[in-house]
């Protein structure tokens, strides 16, 4: 054999060699699972150490396999000549071996670990980035729907319970102001509500006929300097014709 040819072909094997970068993953447990997020540790040896620029390998996916979340700093251990990070991946599917290549940056990357029990979980393919995990479309929409509708639900109870609250309100003032124009108790008390007329027949507009009623028998004291016993007693007794008419309109109330 020509020795310059044997001589190319020791030199084009031993750079072929040095080329190949190998990294090996130790798994904290002997069984995990796709889908999860796993920390580990990650050694190199010496040579692989500084021809892969680890850094680079954060948020890729190798070989459709494993995806790489996180990779701390290098280091080498005291008496060892191999390197070790820590590292979070995910283990997107079921490899077929305990190992994967591929080619990463130009370099054929070999990746390996110990005999380790790996459990494919049927997940949706979706894509995962970092540490979310990313919908399919269909998914999303769904989530939007669902939301709007949520939304929907909650503005007409929020609309329902406003309309409850309201009239439970207006229900209640109503009941107060019956209760002040029926609770005169004597002459100056009828003649608070006069005074308050305009106010009540507001609400109460059906009380114009038994109002005049009244004030037919209270103006003839009203403006008087002094009046007696008998003439408050007139008034309170047309007060209480008043409040007799008034029970069919307020019977509801």
């Amino acid at each position: 054999m020509n020795p310059r040819f044997l001589i190319l072909l020791i030199l084009f094997f031993t750079q072929g060699l040095l080329a190949q970068v190998s990294m090996k993953i130790k798994f904290p447990v002997e069984q995990v699972s796709t889908g999860e997020l796993l920390k580990v540790e990650v050694v190199l040896d010496s040579a692989s150490a500084q021809a892969l620029p680890i850094q680079s390998l954060k948020g890729e996916t190798i070989a459709d396999y494993i995806y790489i979340q996180y990779f701390s700093p290098l280091i080498r251990r005291e008496g060892s000549d191999n390197f070790t990070a820590d590292a979070e991946i995910v283990l997107i599917r079921k490899p077929e071996s305990n190992q994967v290549q591929t080619t990463f940056k130009g370099l054929p990357l070999f990746i390996g670990w110990d005999n380790v029990e790996i459990v494919a979980v049927d997940t949706p393919p979706d894509y995962v980035f970092e540490t979310f995990t990313i919908p399919t479309p269909l998914n999303i929409l769904r989530w939007i729907l669902a939301a709007i509708l949520v939304a929907l639900a909650s503005w007409g109870a929020w609309i329902l319970l406003r309309k409850i609250r309201t009239k439970k309100n207006e229900k209640q003032r109503l009941k107060d102001l019956k209760s002040r124009l029926t609770s005169a108790k004597d002459y100056h008390g009828v003649v608070e509500i006069w005074k308050s007329k305009h106010s009540f027949l507001k609400d109460f507009p059906f009380l114009e006929s038994s109002f005049s009623n009244l004030e037919t028998v209270l103006f003839r004291f009203q403006f008087k300097p002094k009046r007696t016993m008998e003439e408050e007693f007139k008034v309170m007794d047309a007060y209480r014709t008043f409040v007799k008419e008034s029970e069919g309109g307020l019977s509801g109330i």
